[in-house]
């Protein structure tokens, strides 16, 4: 599914009817991203472990998984919520060690460049 090029830029984005319904330009229907959106609000919510815990995992998952598209927004959150960048840095040489040095470099590549962009900003 393609979004309308005719649509003003301003618009958002357009949705193209498909057999399943609209689709965004994305791919992800509005349904499926509210109620992943929902699930995750619910669970940061729970009180068994601390923000600052589900952080720190939050990050280790996203090493180990190699998921750097979301790497930067949760080192971004977890920096705001207190997480020193030493910690972010140590965190990340630890999951290494598990998941392996190539997802560990990739994640110190994306990690540095969240801390440059925050410096700058």
């Amino acid at each position: 599914m393609t979004m309308d090029e005719t649509s003003a830029p301003d618009a958002g984005p357009q949705f193209a009817s498909g057999a399943r319904g609209p689709l965004p330009a994305w791919g992800v229907p509005d349904a499926v991203n509210s109620t992943v959106i929902d699930f995750l609000g619910g669970l940061w919510r729970r009180d068994t472990l601390s923000v600052r815990d589900r952080q720190l995992v939050t990050i280790a998952v996203n090493v180990a998984l190699g998921v750097n598209e979301a790497l930067p927004i949760h080192v971004h959150n977890a920096l705001k919520g207190g997480l020193t960048e030493e910690e972010v840095y140590e965190l990340i040489l630890h999951v290494g060690a598990y998941a392996g040095f190539s997802r560990a470099t990739d994640a110190f590549k994306v990690t540095k460049d969240v801390l440059a962009a925050g410096r700058a900003g």
